[in-house]
């Protein structure tokens, strides 16, 4: 539908399905891009048009969350820092101290609960209270790489990635759970049986599901969250290092870094139903539920793309990206109001392309054997 020019580096991004609005992590520009999902242009954050769009500015900035409850944005970076950012005026609420010496890395938000998760190189998962802005427990859950994060709202649990490992923590009580119920063997968290380098993790909260990124190992892990098992791997190929949950509308979207790529994974039947290309190096996902768009940060060519979910759920993924249709009579080809300028229909025609034309690929609003259908 639409590519948004961003700052460099784009490595995180978030959604705010309430007020409609995306943030994006410029890593090596220290700043954070607001994005209206309405319009797909970046937001003036000082509301000075002389200077410019004015981005958030952020030292280290690496990841990026929001509670669309509290309208309040979280997000991580410097050495230390937690930054608590107000939505509405975009002004900093609050810089919270993380642990010392130890940089922040992902970050999960549960609005239910109003707790802020940041993960620590030292297999710890920080708690923080997002009323009072402050640190409420360190729980070491395991592990010491950095990894993917993920939370469900409903049961109160974190996930956190690190190497092949999937470490569980209760919210509730802020303790690691033991996922094979043995306290025998200490704590033990859910391992997936390939080697892997986990990357991004999604929760389904509502079929108790988790996605998690197998980076170059090129899979998808599927996670049974009632028993912490692994109950599938989906072979997604392309080097997958993020995924994004969409339960409105049962769909998984996972980003493959090769071939610069989007899959759309139907979440019933854990098979995929479609795809397109995207902008160079996708980083991150993220999938607005209420207006079933699709947002990808690519790294490679400093831009947001953004996707008509619709389309993504009956796209054949080719290397083009494009939908092939062929025929010899009139094509149907419906369209949403407005998505007329990112259609293009490649029509195989029987007869030599007309003079003037440099192949047979047009506009869909100029080719007479395509017929248009807004729904």
């Amino acid at each position: 539908m639409a590519t948004i020019p961003v700052g460099r580096d784009p490595g995180s991004v978030a959604v705010d399905p309430n007020n409609n609005r995306i943030y994006v992590v410029n890593r090596l520009d220290n700043s954070i891009s607001v994005i209206d999902g309405l319009t797909n242009t970046e937001i003036d954050t000082d509301n000075d048009a002389g200077n410019g769009v004015t981005r958030l500015s952020f030292g280290g900035a690496w990841a990026v969350a929001v509670n669309p409850t509290t309208n309040r944005i979280y997000a991580t970076g410097g050495s230390i820092t937690l930054r608590v950012i107000d939505g509405a005026s975009y002004s900093t609420v609050a810089d919270v101290s993380i642990v010392s010496g130890l940089a922040p890395g992902s970050l999960a938000v549960n609005p239910a609960t109003n707790r802020i998760y940041v993960t620590t190189g030292n297999g710890a998962i920080v708690v923080v209270d997002g009323l009072s802005d402050q640190v409420i427990a360190n729980v070491a859950v395991g592990g010491g790489t950095y990894g993917g994060l993920a939370v469900d709202p409903i049961r109160n649990r974190a996930y956190r990635g690190s190497g092949s490992n999937v470490f569980v923590m209760d919210g509730a009580t802020n303790t690691p759970i033991d996922t094979d119920g043995s306290p025998a063997n200490g704590i033990t968290p859910i391992t997936v049986p390939v080697l892997s380098d986990i990357g991004g993790i999604a929760v389904n909260q509502d079929i108790n599901r988790l996605y998690v990124a197998l980076g170059q190992n090129g899979n998808i892990a599927v996670i049974d969250g009632s028993t912490y098992t692994v109950s599938q791997i989906l072979s997604s190929g392309g080097n997958p290092v993020d995924v994004a949950v969409d339960k409105a509308n049962e769909k998984i979207y996972i980003a493959r870094k090769s071939g610069n790529q989007v899959v759309a994974v139907e979440a019933s039947t854990n098979t995929s139903v479609g795809g397109m290309v995207t902008g160079a190096t996708p980083q991150a996902v993220a999938a607005n539920e209420g207006s079933n768009r699709v947002y990808v940060a690519n790294a490679g060519s400093t831009t947001l793309s953004v996707l008509n979910g619709t389309y993504l759920n009956h796209l054949p993924l080719q290397s083009s990206g494009f939908r092939r249709i062929d025929g010899t009579g009139p094509v149907d080809v419906h369209v949403r109001p407005g998505d007329y300028e990112d259609m293009r229909v490649f029509v195989k025609m029987p007869f030599a392309v007309p003079d003037g034309c440099a192949d047979a690929s047009w506009n869909v609003s100029l080719v007479w054997t395509v017929r248009i259908h807004a729904s």
